[in-house]
């Protein structure tokens, strides 16, 4: 009887909590014909306006998405060259800032220009410029959370590695260093950089220690102030369990970097759990801690006894920081298989490039870690995602982040009459899934790895197919 009672108990809680999430209203935008297009940027406007940036390679227009679900007539943007490249396009309040490269007499300068949602020029600021012999390779970019400090990286005619801080709202360049310099120590290769809201920069790398006969792993960790001056370094040995990749993050509140990811035993390939450690740069100390998969973990997520080569397609893809200071990382199972159709008529050889790509992006492992970086919970959200030949963009899942809990957003099929669901996961690790929206008969092939949150309730997801692009607004009842 108290069982049956408990059992009630648990019905009525999802019941209830069922009821208070399950509205969801759903706009599809008249589409737009992107065939000519070489790219385009998402912008949320304001007084719920969407702006659509679209590079044309030859030429840059905008769009706006109204408050009444039509779209403008398209709007030319003049930068200051007719050859030029987009780095990266950023909300400016109700405006937008656009980055840029162009050739200028024999110069790469790249521009930070701000323009009205018409078109309009408002303002242009230089944030780098050298002779384009003095540039070997293309510069990469990476933003903070804020969107307010923006760091670029390239590679010298020297072949020595730079960096470059640049401030939107103040519009400065805080510096321009050469990295291999201020690192001092050869073979150096950045894996990951992670800039944080205070425009510093935290970057690892590799430390190669014998070319020949590798015993050990060595990853350096290297802390550089707004200033570009050279605030911290810590080595991490990893001996016995070899990282297999990295995924790091900084505290928003707390001068911590966690970094997570996927390990194996030493000299494998195989993963056999998840490392975490805790930088505390400010006073230079780590903490570091391995947590293999546990039996019960791959039983819920297999059916199956263990086996390790089950888990050769995990990858770490996302870190988030929860209300308790907690660390919650999300590994994703996906794979690529390439082969031949089978009614290819042309024979095996290095000349025949006809092949299929086929992509695998299945079951998430979400796994939330303590303080003491302790295994508290450990769940498997189960999904089954295939497609062919389209680089995975429709696949994998998006993270849509509310003050009580996370929506985990994906296709249920990688195919135009399919649904579209979500796992609703509360803080203790107790999730239910459910049905977003359906598809069929609306031709819709929704990319959520492109997706974009706009508030607290709402997002936004293009829809591509046959050259021609929808956004898709979703609004979940508060």
């Amino acid at each position: 009887m108290i069982k049956q009672i408990h059992l009630f108990i648990i019905l009525i809680f999802f019941c209830c909590f069922n009821t208070k999430i399950t509205a969801q209203k759903v706009v599809v935008s008249p589409e737009l014909n992107m065939r000519n297009d070489f790219a385009y940027y998402i912008i949320p406007g304001a007084e719920d306006n969407t702006h659509v940036v679209r590079d044309k390679a030859y030429r840059l227009t905008i769009q706006t998405l109204t408050p009444k679900n039509e779209w403008t007539p398209e709007t030319a943007i003049e930068l200051k060259s007719k050859k030029w490249k987009i780095m990266e396009i950023y909300p400016s309040g109700s405006n937008i800032s656009i980055f840029y490269q162009t050739l200028v007499d024999d110069y790469l300068i790249l521009f930070h220009s701000i323009y009205k949602p018409n078109g309009e020029w408002v303002s242009d600021d230089t944030v780098h410029y050298k002779k384009a012999n003095q540039i070997h390779s293309a510069l990469r970019i990476k933003t903070s959370i804020s969107q307010d400090w923006i760091c670029f990286g390239y590679l010298g005619q020297n072949k020595k590695h730079y960096l470059t801080l640049y401030q939107r709202s103040s519009q400065r360049t805080l510096f321009d260093t050469c990295l291999t310099d201020m690192l001092k120590y050869e073979d150096n290769s950045v894996e990951e950089i992670e800039l944080n809201d205070h425009g510093q920069i935290t970057l690892i790398g590799e430390i190669e220690v014998n070319k020949f006969i590798k015993k050990r792993v060595i990853y350096r960790l290297s802390f550089i102030s707004s200033e570009g001056a050279l605030v911290a370094e810590k080595d991490i040995e990893f001996e016995d369990q070899w990282p297999l990749d990295i995924k790091m993050k900084n505290h928003p509140e707390k001068n911590h970097l966690f970094i997570s990811g996927l390990y194996a035993e030493k000299n494998s390939s195989t993963p056999v759990g998840f490392y975490i450690l805790d930088w505390d740069y400010a006073n230079n100390s780590i903490e570091k801690k391995y947590s293999e998969i546990s039996e019960a973990l791959f039983k819920e997520w297999t059916g199956k006894e263990r086996k390790k080569s089950y888990a050769n397609n995990l990858l770490t893809q996302h870190l988030i920081f929860t209300d308790s200071n907690r660390v919650l990382v999300f590994y994703e199972s996906n794979k690529e298989l390439s082969r031949k159709p089978y009614f290819s008529s042309v024979s095996d050889g290095p000349l025949n490039i006809s092949r299929w790509t086929d992509y695998y992006y299945e079951d998430i492992l979400a796994i939330q870690f303590d303080e003491d970086q302790e295994i508290s919970w450990e769940k498997v959200l189960h999904k089954k995602q295939f497609s062919q030949d389209d680089d995975g963009l429709f696949s994998s899942f998006f993270i849509f982040s509310t003050s009580d809990f996370l929506r985990i957003i994906f296709n249920d099929e990688i195919k135009s009459e399919s649904t579209v669901s979500e796992y609703i996961l509360l803080p203790n690790g107790e999730f239910i899934r459910k049905s977003v929206l359906n598809t069929t008969q609306k031709n819709l092939f929704l990319r959520f790895r492109d997706a974009i949150q706009i508030n607290s309730n709402s997002l936004i997801v293009p829809s591509e197919v046959n050259g021609k692009m929808n956004l898709v607004k979703i609004t979940f009842d508060n």
